[in-house]
């Protein structure tokens, strides 16, 4: 009976501890272009494809500055395509959505990349994170960068918000038990929100939060 009870409660505490959501709505599966990527051709469309079939509530395509860059959104069950009216220039875009899923929960989110654009240099910045946590940005300035964790953590993500977006840009963390690094796009200038959730197993987790400011 004694194991029993025991292996029930195990059960219930890695449901509440699990990285992956028990009852996940809508993910984002894969994109193309990838989030994060450094594009040396201009995408035609920008393509999202998620786990289930959603509706969509808005979709659309920002440059550097933040300002909307005209496109068409159409969807076909889980397929979303958003297509620019006209091709992009050089620079950096992000793509937002926000979409309601089978149990009508609304979600929002956002991938990024660069086109034919270098990456401003600057020095590692070391962040600011609460709880406590040694992490570095490779530089406080827009473009490709990469957040380095002094972590035994072997997989997480780190989600960035900014006013700009209705949700916040995935980077996903892996690790080799010592240190951990998630790497993307930070497209626009300003001040972002960093909550890292670094997991080094079933039990051993840590959600750590700052903010820091992009040039």
């Amino acid at each position: 009976m004694r194991k029993a009870l025991a292996a029930v409660l195990l059960g219930s505490l890695a449901l509440l501890v699990s990285p992956t959501p028990a009852f996940a709505h809508a993910e984002l599966v894969t994109s193309s272009p990838r989030n994060g990527s450094q594009l040396l051709v201009v995408p035609k469309t920008i393509t999202l494809n998620f786990g289930e079939n959603v509706s969509l509530v808005k979709a659309q395509i920002l440059d550097q500055t933040g300002a909307t860059v005209p496109s068409t959104a159409s969807l076909a069950g889980s397929h979303l395509t958003v297509t620019p009216n006209w091709s992009l220039p050089n620079g950096r875009y992000s793509v937002s959505w926000q979409v309601t899923s089978d149990d009508d929960h609304t979600v929002a989110g956002a991938i990024a990349f660069t086109v034919k654009i270098g990456n401003p240099r600057g020095k590692p910045t070391a962040l600011a994170l609460i709880p406590a946590v040694k992490a570095h940005v490779s530089a406080a300035a827009v473009g490709a960068r990469t957040i380095t964790f002094v972590s035994k953590a072997k997989s997480g993500e780190v989600l960035l918000t900014n006013d700009a977006l209705p949700g916040p840009i995935t980077w996903r963390v892996t690790g080799d038990g010592k240190i951990a690094r998630a790497s993307g796009v930070i497209p626009i200038a300003g001040v972002w929100t960093i909550e890292a959730s670094l997991f080094a197993g079933a039990i051993d987790f840590l959600v750590a939060k700052g903010t820091q400011t992009f040039q």
